[in-house]
């Protein structure tokens, strides 16, 4: 659970179901301080899909494309554990996002098969007072994400952009 407070894992519960829900999978959480929040799996033969992270944003989706030009998310997250992931098991890491007081979820696909070369910054994980609470950051831009809907989730092909 790390820093995460009793409202932030309240959040992440509902986004947790709302994906099982929109995308008709299983979405198991992981252990507390697991590097990532979610195990995907097929319904109906229990095959994995993928592995998911969870991250909110106390912004609107187009203030943080303003602003930052995308998604920021925390290097460290892909540090400990995408290499390892995608290259022994060739599926996915999703990045679902949840933007201030939105209901939709909006996510991206990580696959190991894709050359990436997103935009690189810093931005303030915890007080704003703290000098070493700015960490290195990716931005996700715009066009490498997109709004969670029915249709996204292919158990076959996995999911289409």
């Amino acid at each position: 659970m790390g820093d995460e407070t009793r409202r932030d894992k309240l959040i992440e519960e509902r986004a947790r179901t709302q994906l099982e829900h929109v995308w008709s999978c299983n979405v198991h959480s992981n252990p507390p301080f697991y590097p990532f929040d979610w195990q995907l799996f097929d319904l109906n033969n229990n095959e994995c899909l993928g592995l998911a992270e969870f991250k909110t944003s106390s912004e609107p989706v187009e203030d943080n494309i303003k602003k930052y030009g995308g998604f920021r998310l925390d290097i460290k997250k892909l540090m400990k554990g995408y290499n390892a992931w995608v290259w022994l098991t060739r599926l996915p890491l999703f990045v679902v996002f949840r933007c201030s007081d939105e209901e939709d979820l909006y996510f991206h696909k990580f696959e190991h098969d894709r050359d990436y070369g997103f935009p690189a910054s810093r931005f303030w994980r915890g007080r704003k007072d703290k000098p070493q609470d700015k960490v290195p950051c990716l931005i996700i831009p715009p066009n490498e994400f997109k709004k969670v809907e029915e249709d996204d989730l292919d158990p076959l092909g996995g999911v289409a952009y």
